[in-house]
Parts: C-alpha cells; sequence; structure tokens
C-alpha cells in the first residue's frame, strides 16, 4: 500500500486495505509523517490506530536525527504496549510507504 499521510485514499483504496485486512488483521498503521484527522478517525473506525514513524530522510526542522528517532522508537513502544484492557485487539502492522 502507497497511501499519503496528507491525503484522503480514494474508493479503490479503501476497498483494497479491506481486502488486506480479511487475511492480515493489523491493528496499527505507521506513517512516515502525521496522517490528517478525517484519515485517523476513518481507520480507527475500523479498528485500526496510526502511529507515526519518521524516517528522517531530510534533516529535521525542530530538533536533530537522534530526537526524531528516539520518538520513532517511544511511538512504537507504546504500539506495542497497547493492551486490550486499554481497548485494543491484537498487535499487528500496515506499514505505508509515503
Amino acid at each position: 500500500m502507497q497511501w499519503e499521510p496528507d491525503e484522503v485514499p480514494n474508493e479503490r483504496q479503501w476497498i483494497e486495505l479491506q481486502s488486506i485486512l480479511k487475511t492480515h488483521s493489523a491493528q496499527w498503521m505507521i506513517w512516515e509523517g502525521e496522517p490528517i484527522k478525517a484519515l485517523v478517525e476513518k481507520l480507527k473506525s475500523m479498528g485500526i490506530n496510526s502511529l507515526v514513524f519518521d524516517p528522517c530522510g531530510n534533516v529535521p526542522d525542530q530538533d536533530d536525527f537522534m530526537s526524531v528517532m528516539r520518538q520513532n522508537v517511544e511511538n512504537l513502544i507504546a504500539a506495542l504496549e497497547y493492551s486490550p484492557a486499554k481497548g485494543t485487539a491484537r498487535f499487528g502492522l500496515l506499514w505505508l510507504l509515503g
């Protein structure tokens, strides 16, 4: 899948996602940038959470490379620690290339 965090996918892309979810029960979508609110909300309604893993391909606007990587680790740890008791199912990922 190749979705952009600042664009709402078209109908064909949503159908493709639903098809993937039939065989891959992902609970998380990983983004290279902060996704728009409408996208996060629609995914959430499907039981999919969003998290950002910034590859830091360019010089960061704020902080430095290591700060960005530390935040990435924190985001991944939060996803791994997200438990059914807190409102989630088992852990699964869909990596989106942007």
